[in-house]
């Protein structure tokens, strides 16, 4: 199992990165077997949105039926140790950007306050790419300076209904900054 999560898992699910815990040593794989099963079973981990199709996408981050069916027997069969001779070495990883020095960095014009505990909180930010010329985007690399933020969606909007709903969603955070004051 640890080539497994080594390879797929923890490249996020280590200390730096934007996963929520790390999945590096067997402790940590081992209190939370049950949940690497449900979610690699469900295939919500490694996260790849893009359904399985006749043409392969090259670079996948998705697990073979193999690997989940090794995860799932693991966990059935007690998420058991394995022999120490056996242990692969600890990975190395590339730190901060993982595709290279980025050409451009867009970032958030402000930070946003987001509760330490409760329910996900899924929101849509505009945030503006100031270019002055047409760009080609060959890689999109997102990196938070949290582990509370995790997944990302990150689309174009030509439209601009993005920005209509994100100044609608703005004044409604402010009556509800100035409801909980009074």
């Amino acid at each position: 199992i640890a080539p497994i999560l080594h390879a797929e898992c923890s490249p996020c699910h280590r200390p730096g990165e934007a996963a929520p815990f790390d999945l590096i040593a067997f402790e940590d794989a081992r209190k939370r077997a049950r949940q690497i099963a449900q979610v690699t079973g469900d295939r919500l981990m490694p996260p790849f949105l893009p359904e399985p199709g006749p043409v392969p996408f090259a670079n996948a981050r998705r697990l073979t039926d193999d690997q989940v069916g090794l995860i799932r027997q693991w966990v059935e069969d007690g998420a058991a140790e394995g022999s120490a001779a056996d242990r692969p070495p600890r990975p190395a990883w590339t730190e901060g950007w993982q595709l290279g020095p980025p050409d451009l960095v867009v970032q958030m014009p402000q930070a946003y306050p987001l509760p330490a505990e409760g329910k996900d909180v899924y929101r849509n930010f505009v945030v503006p790419a100031q270019v002055n010329e047409r760009r080609y985007v060959r890689a999109v690399e997102f990196r938070s300076g949290t582990r509370a933020i995790h997944h990302a969606f990150i689309q174009t909007d030509r439209t601009r209904n993005s920005r209509k709903r994100d100044e609608q969603d703005a004044a409604r955070r402010a009556l509800q900054r100035l409801s909980a004051r009074d």
